[in-house]
């Protein structure tokens, strides 16, 4: 039998940088995975107009390539309505 533990008392220092975590620490799992927020929806239209795909946008935001598509249109979506 294999126990798995975490160590607690390596913990980095908070960071205050005004940005959504990617990963939360300790858990393993990120924080998002199927659905991006307005940030991660402006970052993932910036990607695409820099010429990455769904997939390399979703990995790099650590998403799946469904919640890229959906960041990105909803990103359009909100450019459309801030234009008119």
């Amino acid at each position: 039998m294999i126990a798995h533990g975490v160590n607690l008392s390596l913990r980095p220092l908070k960071l205050d940088c005004g940005v959504r975590p990617l990963m939360l620490v300790g858990h393993g799992r990120t924080v998002r995975d199927e659905e991006l927020d307005e940030f991660g929806a402006s970052a993932a239209l910036a990607l695409f107009r820099s010429g990455l795909d769904n997939v390399d946008i979703a990995w790099r935001l650590e998403c799946t390539p469904a919640a890229a598509a959906n960041g990105i249109a909803s990103a359009r979506e909100q450019e459309r309505k801030r234009a008119a």
